[in-house]
């Protein structure tokens, strides 16, 4: 029993700077998150007022062509772009 409590005596103490840069970090984790949660939210909102929108004029089919297209476009150029710089790095390497 001694001995554990020496060791939990002697424990290593961290220095003050490595605590301070780990919270800096979780600091700035915890910023990063908020902002993309905030931006999230709002992209979803004006989703939201925009099939609000569509549905009073009674043209939800426009609405849900226009995200269809959207995602397909996105996807599609996402995957160009994704093709070309790999193929950069490929080259680079």
């Amino acid at each position: 029993m001694s001995k554990v409590m020496s060791l939990r005596r002697h424990r290593r103490q961290l220095p003050a700077r490595r605590t301070r840069r780990t919270r800096l970090r979780r600091l700035i984790i915890a910023a990063v998150a908020a902002i993309a949660v905030v931006a999230a939210l709002r992209l979803l909102a004006l989703y939201y007022v925009d099939w609000l929108w569509f549905g009073e004029v009674s043209l939800r089919t426009v609405f849900w062509t226009r995200v269809s297209y959207g995602l397909v476009l996105g996807l599609l150029f996402g995957n160009a772009f994704f093709a070309l710089v790999y193929g950069n790095v490929e080259v680079a390497r």
